[in-house]
């Protein structure tokens, strides 16, 4: 008996297709690129009316290799990236920012063309991200993606701050790399990397970040090496610029305003602050309200690893990784990877950043695989839901970002703005009170007591916050001639920290103002004395030879002839044409009786000023 064969199985049930978006969703995706890139010029256009603040007075206004224009091309290629305002910082090489900023020198003076060219570079850069997100997972999740870039609050530093030029310049070109290495064109890959490397050293995380991209969207993982030429070329043009192949940074800025993992004691803390770095982050790309240009010793402090900012970090670090892990191959998995690998150069785990701990701008790369992996997720829920939550996080982020740019109109307007926000920055302080020392206004002593009350409550944690607004005190009472506040501020940041030059010059400063010469020339002389020790001293934008002039007035009131004449002479070493120096060296000598002294110093201190 022959078995019958089996019947046939029924066929499978075939998948339904997938609905179409609405047409107008429809035609907002297929034009995607477009869409996001006139949203964040649109949103930005206000800025155009912005004029310089922060750093771009030092990458533009005084800096002398940009001042020159198309003529300091050549400084710009061979020096490093702050030499052309203050030679000895970190030796960063950045040329592609700093040639820009010179190009438009060369066409215009002033902001305007330089915030225009921001804005369209910031419009640039967000089609290009979204060219990239189309590549990877699709129409829909690359308009989503994109509006959410367009509109992210902590873009605003970026655009808004004609410095972060080198964030935009090194996203576009790292975003470009990846899409032609998607794409298989090698060679328009290498040349949009080698590019990128020249506008930020951050860029180097893409060496792997682009093979992760490969073999997680499978494509040809061979197309690795197009960062090659790239990494050597940068490495020789820095070498031959710098003198090194590697950054490098000033020692003082080996202390916790510069960065506040200097302040942590044990391992613990450091890993612990590190974590907690992580959850800031986390909090600021998620909830960006609290916006400030800085974020510092203070307003972030030294913490364990049981801080609940530390467990935060860790748990979103460990989230991501079983993300990537679970995903699979695909861009749910590449958007998390993505995040880790850019935010390992922020991070200070591999090093500590040097000048600034945590800052808006440093999230700039990783929230394209953040906005990303919020596209994919949103676009899983059902279509109402996804419009709607999608659509809600878009008008809240343009929202806050309209809301903070009018901030970045001037350091005026943002120094105000951010010491409200974080009262307990040192650096924002600082800022704050360099500015208003110039136009002080009836607030400026109730902003700089909050910050007194702050380190009043927490001595330990608001240190560096305290000290610099006692300072700042005793300069405003002392321009207002309230010489006896004025005095006892200084007294105050003399106590906070007995270390400091800063506090005990100026503490000098108020006591001549009120003609207590001895107790002048003592507090001179501790300032001198405590420059010439410390490390930070380069730091300092005062120069010594004002130190030493001071000290020299004041022991020349009190009768001290021999110690005059020697801060005097060490003023005249580091400042020849200080006539008040000269004059004092005059007076010295005639009431020491050197008559030919006398007038000869006199003759070198009218030529300079004949005021005398």
């Amino acid at each position: 008996m022959v078995a019958s064969a089996p019947p046939p199985a029924p066929p499978a049930p075939e998948a339904p297709a997938e609905r179409p978006w609405p047409p107008a969703v429809a035609w907002l995706v297929a034009r995607a690129p477009l869409v996001a890139g006139l949203v964040a010029v649109v949103l930005y256009l206000v800025s155009l009316g912005h004029g310089f603040a922060l750093d771009d007075t030092a990458v533009i206004v005084k800096n002398s290799h940009v001042q020159r224009g198309i003529l300091g091309f050549g400084d710009i290629l061979g020096s490093s990236y702050w030499a052309g305002y203050a030679p000895g910082t970190p030796t960063f090489y950045r040329p592609l920012s700093l040639l820009s900023f010179a190009f438009e020198q060369q066409l215009s003076d002033g902001p305007a063309l330089h915030h225009v060219v921001q804005v369209a570079l910031y419009g640039l850069t967000t089609a290009m991200v979204t060219v990239l997100l189309r590549a990877l997972a699709g129409g829909p999740v690359a308009l989503l993606g994109g509006l959410l870039f367009a509109v992210h609050p902590v873009h605003v530093e970026v655009v808004a701050n004609i410095k972060s030029r080198d964030e935009l310049l090194a996203l576009l070109f790292s975003a470009a790399t990846l899409w032609l290495a998607h794409r298989g064109r090698a060679l328009p890959a290498v040349a949009a990397f080698a590019v990128a490397l020249l506008a930020k050293e951050s860029v180097l995380a893409f060496v792997v970040v682009l093979p992760a991209m490969l073999w997680l969207c499978e494509r040809d993982l061979r197309l690795s090496w197009v960062t090659v030429p790239g990494l050597v070329l940068h490495f020789l043009l820095r070498g031959a610029a710098t003198g090194t192949p590697f950054a490098d940074a000033p020692r003082f800025m080996d202390e916790p305003t510069h960065n506040v993992l200097w302040a942590a004691e044990s391992a613990a803390e450091h890993w612990g602050t590190v974590l907690s770095l992580a959850g800031r982050y986390t909090e600021l790309a998620l909830v960006p309200i609290d916006l400030v240009f800085d974020y510092s010793i203070g307003q972030i402090p030294v913490v364990g690893p049981a801080d609940p900012f530390a467990v935060l970090g860790l748990l979103v670090l460990v989230g991501l990784g079983v993300l990537a892990w679970r995903a699979g191959r695909g861009p749910t998995a590449f958007g998390a990877v993505y995040v880790l690998l850019t935010y390992l150069i922020i991070s200070n785990a591999v090093f500590r950043i040097a000048g600034s701990t945590m800052a808006e701008r440093y999230l700039f790369t990783p929230s394209v695989g953040l906005c990303l992996l919020l596209a994919i997720g949103l676009l899983r829920l059902p279509r109402p839901v996804a419009l709607g939550l999608g659509g809600l996080l878009v008008f809240a982020g343009a929202a806050r970002s309209i809301e903070r740019l009018p901030d970045w109109q001037s350091d005026t307007r943002l120094f105000a703005s951010d010491i409200i926000s974080a009262p307990g920055n040192p650096r924002i302080v600082d800022h704050f009170a360099n500015v208003r020392r110039s136009a002080p206004q009836p607030d400026t002593a109730e902003l700089l007591a909050a910050s007194t009350a702050l380190h009043d409550a927490d001595p330990e944690r608001y240190h560096h916050a305290g000290l610099q607004a006692h300072i700042a005190l005793c300069r405003l009472y002392g321009l207002d001639g309230r010489l006896a506040e004025a005095s006892q501020a200084c007294a105050r940041a003399v106590e906070v920290d007995p270390g400091s030059f800063e506090a005990a010059f100026h503490h000098g400063f108020a006591l001549y103002a009120e003609e207590e010469f001895a107790e002048s020339a003592a507090a001179y002389g501790r300032a001198v004395e405590l420059r010439q020790r410390s490390l930070f001293s380069e730091a300092e934008v005062t120069p010594m030879a004002a130190y030493t002039l001071n000290l020299g007035l004041a022991q020349l009131q009190v009768g001290d002839l021999p110690g005059a004449r020697m801060s005097f002479e060490r003023t005249v070493d580091e400042a020849p044409r200080e006539a008040k120096a000269w004059a004092g060296l005059a007076l010295v000598a005639e009431r020491q009786g050197r008559a030919s002294d006398a007038e000869d110093a006199w003759s070198r201190a009218r030529a300079l000023d004949p005021s005398l």
